[in-house]
């Protein structure tokens, strides 16, 4: 059945192919699928009545993007003591607001084992995004991070993403750990029996 209904969306965006953005015509497909066909609808007619298309030939071949993860606000902080827990709960919604002060200082509190957050996508979250407002002083402390902590850039694509581009090195391998065991990735000689 839903093979028929993406061919009947197909042949009914064929003949509007060259005037609808791929934008448009991108999250048309993902809202069908999820149920909110009407919403996409509206915002094809939208850029197609504001003259807003570009032409499919001229879209890049590689549409598939990364998208960086986001923390989980409502995570409760773990830490030795309550005190640091409150506070590292206070600095997060001054961070959530953009105080790059209030970032450095819970990147800081991170760094110095005072607070674990399990809602943190990655190592070094927050120094990077105080990083990326601006603030000079957490400049040099995700340089040394980058630096010193070469073992975790290996595993964590996001903050070894944050550090290339301080350093240009990419030291990113993922999976291919030589003698990582995981019940997820096995090599064939190390299968489990």
């Amino acid at each position: 059945m839903k093979r028929i209904i993406v061919f009947l969306v197909i042949f009914g965006l064929s003949s509007s192919a060259e005037s609808a953005p791929y934008e448009a015509i991108e999250a048309f497909f993902i809202k069908l699928f999820k149920g909110g066909g009407e919403e996409v609808a509206n915002v094809a007619d939208h850029s197609v009545a504001t003259g807003s298309a570009k032409s499919l030939e001229h879209l890049p071949a590689n549409t598939q993007a990364v998208v960086e993860p986001t923390p989980n606000l409502l995570s409760e902080p773990i830490s030795k003591n309550a005190k640091d827990a409150e506070e590292y709960k206070a600095l997060r919604v001054k961070a959530e607001k953009g105080d790059d002060k209030a970032m450095l200082k819970m990147a800081q509190m991170a760094i110095d084992n005072k607070v674990s957050n399990p809602g943190d996508p990655y190592y070094g979250y927050w120094l990077l995004q105080a990083v990326r407002a601006g603030n000079q002083n957490a400049l040099g402390l995700f340089n040394t991070e980058c630096t010193q902590h070469a073992d975790k850039r290996k595993t964590d694509r996001w903050f070894d993403a944050g550090c290339q581009k301080n350093d240009g090195k990419t030291l990113y391998v993922g999976e291919n750990i030589s003698g990582v065991v995981s019940r997820y990735y096995t090599k064939p000689d190390m299968q489990l029996r």
